[in-house]
């Protein structure tokens, strides 16, 4: 044999053996390296599961012709953009081929959306309008009740379960009972949800051009129990659901034209005749409860809501490697502060979207690895609501508007309560306020960058909602707000070029100078009452605060912003007390959320372009700007953490991107504490970077890591698992953690990013000494085979090499 080709069969074997060997130890660290492509999906883009009907498929020609409205809804087309792996999410449901609505809402050509567990009237989640609805459609339409000389189809089929009444006149009052999942029938449906929790869309108009859009909340059986959707229906299955959609025409259930001079059409969705036009999808929905083994080690980790949706997509499948990772949402300040104290049982690892300060004694004791990022938006779900005389009026009126550009300036506005709509009274006894535009809708600064909100009636936004606490991401939102010279001066006291002045009760607070703060002030104390009969309402009352990132979402997309100015005398505890007023109808939707992109998408909400930082320029939040704003971040004191210097001018960067990275105490950790930790910095940098709506998978909102961060992460690793310079990093005194062990303990886990539930899982053993099996059998067999192969083939090929090294050309 020619020493040259043994030469290249040594190679072969040392390139083959070095493989196996890296591929052994990157199985047994947990690392893969997947592809990653910049996303470019969209709110409301189709998923994988997306499914479109067209009303001819459901309803065939040979039997429906003779169906009064056939000519109206033949030509129907609707789109769903995910239909499986649902959970308590908006999905986007869009139409063509419809007949647009009337210009009297909702008198004709409408669409009426439900859920139901089961495809009959009497299983859907229906008849729970709120009155401004009402006073908008015809008679019934918004009811479960039957009328029967409006339906004579119904009229044959009046079973007593549908007997609501025997009135005194002789008559008979019928209605559709709900039936929930459980088995139990009532015609008292406000007892299981109101106008305020329920789903139903009462009235969805069609634009001009027979096209409609509308984001649909679907509730699981935690915000429905009643319908049971996403619970484990005996077999291990999620209970499926469906989604129902029923369109009205221009005609009577009896097939004439309505009686009515507004020309409103009559009768109920759930009678025969409507009922019998409606379109049904079949949802399914990710299991309700994910929950890791019973007798797993517990690993605890803390942190910011903003990683709350990967994290927990990351749990069910973080189970494998035979840990329970448990996630709290807590502060960044108080995450941070936790994972450096000494207190027995706390998390060594953090969730943080910045470094703990270098000047603390506890910095050197922390690795940090960038392990997610999307970014802080302001969601909003609004619609045209066009005076008649607007040239857009017949295009756009009820439909939803998909662009917003928002500045420094106008959001300065809105969190200092400086429009009159967002002060108690309209700012009585504040002359200041008083003088100032009613609401962002009529500010000249809003509409110089919005000019189709010109047309719009007195609709107005219910403020700007935010969450209560403090966070890194609200002090990120001040510091945007401040590289803004303009927004700068009006929290200072100047006016804007309009006249508009903030509200006193915040001039004082320094929101301009010194540290940027963490939280949203509300700092406006008046109180307004119409009468001297009842007591005032203050802010907390109009504007509230809201529990998280998520809850200011989900109420844009309810349009529910909780304001509670209703005086109601009959209110407990007595005298009476202030009730929250309704939602706002379709149509006259205004809604703005400080949130996160996870939430937004979650929600199917539109997302406003803001001013860039120092470059000016109008950035909606996309894979690109927000790598575009990641890519220049500046390097900070802390190794391998950068943040946004909002002074810097980088054209096409959304100003509010934001990297999550994981903080771990090396110091205070234990060996089987950090080994946790790298199986989930691991996973999530790795296989957990996968966009998708399955478990395990990234959530649509964040964006994938690039390669750059995916290797200051695996330095982190690096380090975490035999931490560099340990005696000198750890200069402060480290008592041993102990930990009196007990059977079983109470502890949160993550619920979706909507709050925490309970769950009782046997405790942990901490210690050096303590040992588990952390390491999937899979990749413990692959790393055995990988040794096996690749070393033998090392030594082979080095040994080939050496004997032949100084024979060229021998045979």
């Amino acid at each position: 044999m020619k020493v040259r080709t043994i030469r290249s069969l040594a190679k072969v074997l040392l390139v083959g053996g070095l493989a196996c060997v890296i591929g052994a130890t990157m199985s047994v660290a947990g690392v893969s390296i997947p592809a990653f492509a910049l996303s470019t999906y969209s709110v409301g883009d189709p998923t994988a599961s997306a499914t479109t009907v067209s009303w001819t498929d459901q309803h065939h020609a040979a039997t429906d012709t003779s169906d009064p409205n056939y000519e109206s809804f033949r030509h129907l087309s609707f789109s769903v953009n995910q239909t499986a792996n649902l959970s308590h999410q908006g999905i986007t449901i869009r139409w063509s081929g419809g007949v647009p609505t009337s210009a009297v809402q909702y008198a004709q050509n409408f669409m009426q959306v439900m859920q139901c567990w089961e495809d009959t009237p009497e299983q859907c989640q229906f008849g729970q309008p709120s009155q401004s609805m009402v006073d908008k459609s015809g008679f019934q339409v918004q009811s479960r009740n039957i009328e029967p000389g409006l339906d004579p189809a119904q009229a044959n089929d009046l079973s007593p379960e549908r007997i609501l009444a025997e009135n005194p006149d002789g008559t008979t009052t019928y209605a559709f009972p709900f039936l929930s999942v459980d088995g139990n029938s009532t015609f008292e449906t406000g007892d299981l949800f109101s106008s305020a929790t329920s789903n139903e869309v009462s009235a969805a108009p069609t634009a001009s051009d027979g096209t409609g859009m509308l984001n649909f909340e679907v509730q699981t059986s935690l915000e429905a129990p009643h319908l049971g959707c996403g619970s484990d229906d005996g077999s291990g299955t999620p209970q499926p659901c469906y989604l129902i959609i029923v369109p009205r025409g221009s005609l009577d259930l009896n097939g004439q034209t309505p009686s009515e001079s507004s020309g409103r059409i009559n009768g109920s969705p759930l009678s025969l005749s409507a009922w019998k036009n409606r379109v049904v999808i079949p949802l399914n929905f990710a299991p309700v409860s994910q929950s890791c083994p019973i007798g797993q080690s517990e690993v605890r980790v803390v942190g910011s809501e903003l990683a709350a949706k990967a994290v927990t997509s990351w749990q069910p499948i973080l189970c494998n490697t035979g840990a329970t990772y448990g996630y709290s949402r807590i502060g960044d300040d108080e995450a941070r502060t936790q994972i450096s104290g000494s207190d027995i049982g706390a998390s060594r690892m953090a969730l943080v979207s910045g470094p703990l300060d270098s000047s603390s004694p506890y910095a050197k004791m922390f690795d940090y690895a960038p392990v997610a990022q999307s970014a802080i938006v302001i969601a909003y779900n609004i619609d045209y609501s066009l005076y008649s005389s607007s040239s857009i009026f017949a295009q756009k009126n009820g439909t939803k508007v998909h662009d917003l550009k928002l500045n420094q300036r106008l959001v300065a506005k809105l969190l200092t309560q400086s429009y009159r709509d967002d002060a108690p009274g309209a700012g009585y006894g504040n002359p200041t306020v008083q003088a100032n535009p009613r609401s962002l809708t009529v500010d000249p600064e809003f509409l110089s960058l919005n000019p189709e909100f010109q047309d719009f009636t007195r609709v107005a936004p219910q403020g700007l909602m935010v969450s209560f606490g403090n966070a890194d991401t609200n002090k990120h939102v001040w510091q945007w707000i401040r590289a803004n010279s303009q927004a700068t001066a009006f929290l200072r006291g100047t006016p804007d070029s309009w006249g508009m002045k903030i509200n006193p009760a915040y001039k004082d607070l320094g929101l301009a100078d010194g540290e940027a703060s963490v939280s949203f002030p509300k700092a406006d104390l008046h109180t307004y009452s119409a009468s001297s009969s009842v007591p005032g309402y203050g802010t907390l009352d109009m504007r509230p605060y809201f529990n998280s990132l998520d809850e200011t979402a989900t109420r844009a997309l309810r349009a529910d912003g909780n304001v509670k100015t209703a005086w109601d005398p009959f209110k407990l505890p007595a005298p009476g007390a202030y009730g929250a007023i309704a939602p706002q109808p379709v149509g006259q939707r205004f809604m703005l959320a400080l949130t996160d992109l996870s939430s937004a998408y979650r929600y199917g909400l539109d997302v406003a372009s803001l001013q860039g930082s120092a470059a000016g320029d109008f950035v909606e939040p996309t894979a690109q700007t927000i790598s575009t704003a990641i890519e220049n971040q500046v390097a900070t004191d802390t190794n391998g953490v950068r943040q946004t210097n909002w002074t810097k001018a980088v054209t096409g960067a959304y100003p509010l991107a934001e990297v999550t990275y994981a903080a771990v105490n090396v110091c205070l950790s234990t060996a089987t504490e950090r080994t946790a930790y790298e199986n989930f910095i691991n996973y999530a940098t790795t296989t957990g970077q996968t966009l998708g709506d399955d478990l395990g998978n990234l959530p649509y909102g964040y964006v994938p890591l690039s390669d750059s961060q995916r290797g200051v992460a695996q330095k982190a690793l690096a380090d975490i698992h035999t931490p560099a310079n340990k005696a000198e990093r750890c200069v402060m005194p480290v008592e041993p953690v102990t930990e009196v062990q007990q059977p079983f303990e109470s502890i949160d886990i993550s619920t979706g990013g909507t709050g925490h539930k309970k769950m009782f899982l046997r405790k942990p053993t901490y210690g050096e000494g303590a040992t588990s099996d952390v390491i999937p059998v899979l990749p413990k067999i692959l790393s055995a085979g990988g040794y096996i192969l690749g070393i033998p083939m090392l030594l082979t090929g080095w040994l080939l090499l050496r004997r032949h090294r100084n024979q060229p050309g021998k045979k």
